[in-house]
């Protein structure tokens, strides 16, 4: 089975929020199978963070059309995304590999950051330290 994960240059894509942000729960392996758990949030393994799914709109389709994808963010905290409005994400990554059904690929997008756009369509310059300075 093959897989590519690939970095994207996401300054350069034109993403849109759908406004749909979801924490999905923890899934514990049960006698009677896999079952989520009530009142959890499903975390990373690697960070331990909880695993924020972002809806957008990407430009995926046929001759550019958009189509609705998941961005999977971990975070403790849950970002909140007008709806239909431009988002950025800091390091944005896709992994596609064979479908599962055997029949074309599967897409999966995540990213270490999310936050709304600039005004001016640029990206956002990173957030300055505002603490003050000990100037002894």
């Amino acid at each position: 089975m093959y897989s590519c994960s690939l970095a994207i240059d996401a300054t350069r894509t034109r993403v849109i929020a759908t406004g749909d942000v979801v924490q999905p729960p923890r899934w514990d392996d049960t006698p009677n199978g896999r079952r989520p758990v009530a009142g959890s949030t499903a975390v990373d393994e690697e960070t331990g963070q909880p695993i924020n799914l972002i809806g957008v709109l990407l430009p995926t389709g046929q001759n550019g059309e958009k189509e609705t994808h998941t961005v999977r963010v971990c975070s403790y905290e849950v970002p909140e995304l007008p709806e239909f409005e431009p988002v950025e994400f800091d390091g944005l990554q896709a992994l596609i590999r064979p479908a599962k059904t055997g029949k074309g690929i599967e897409l999966y997008l995540s990213a270490d950051a999310v936050r709304v756009a600039s005004a001016s369509g640029k990206p956002a310059p990173p957030a300055k330290d505002t603490a003050p300075k000990d100037v002894a």
